[in-house]
């Protein structure tokens, strides 16, 4: 029997603030509540998703998103992985997850879909959210270059409408969009 692709679900905006953490939140109770297997990663260097799920954590210093992106030899998943309960696993942040925008390296936003594939995530999970951080940056970037659908929250105010359409200029001029 084929197993179906896991779908990817990105949740951006370049505003802070909007909810993007606790949508990313909802929807993986939702997708865990309809006994999907839901990985959760946390892009967002502030940590809001991870401070959530903190509780879960054993070792944040060693198993966070940041060391992931870093590793370059043994990308034992499992390694990087909290169990959230029996369908879902957290992919933390960490504060220094600020130092990836700063490399130099040219590979870097391909570096998370690489070491995706690599570490076969995908065939452990129905579903992988991601929460982004509220900047253009590499980190949004990668995420930006694996997902299947984008959800970007907005509030009814001026900047919260704005960098939507800022957000939606940088997916237009830099990535392939399906019309």
């Amino acid at each position: 029997m084929d197993r179906k692709k896991t779908e990817i679900i990105t949740i951006a905006n370049i505003k802070g603030g909007v909810g993007k953490s606790i949508l990313t939140i909802i929807f993986s109770y939702i997708l865990k509540g309809i006994s999907k297997r839901v990985l959760v990663i946390d892009l967002d260097p502030q940590n809001s998703l991870t401070s959530y799920f903190m509780r879960y954590i054993k070792n944040l210093e060693i198993n966070n998103v940041y060391e992931f992106l870093k590793e370059n030899i043994n990308l034992d998943l499992n390694k990087y992985l909290s169990k959230i309960n029996a369908s879902m696993y957290l992919m933390p942040s960490h504060p220094n997850l600020h130092l990836f925008n700063q490399q130099v390296d040219s590979y870097k936003v391909l570096s998370l879909k690489h070491r995706l594939k690599k570490s076969l995530i995908s065939d452990n999970f129905d579903y992988i959210l991601i929460d982004t951080p509220p900047n253009l940056d590499s980190l949004l970037d990668n995420a930006l270059h694996i997902t299947d659908k984008l959800i970007v929250p907005i509030q009814v105010e001026r900047f919260s409408v704005e960098s939507l359409s800022i957000l939606m200029k940088h997916i237009s001029k830099n990535f392939y969009v399906y019309r």
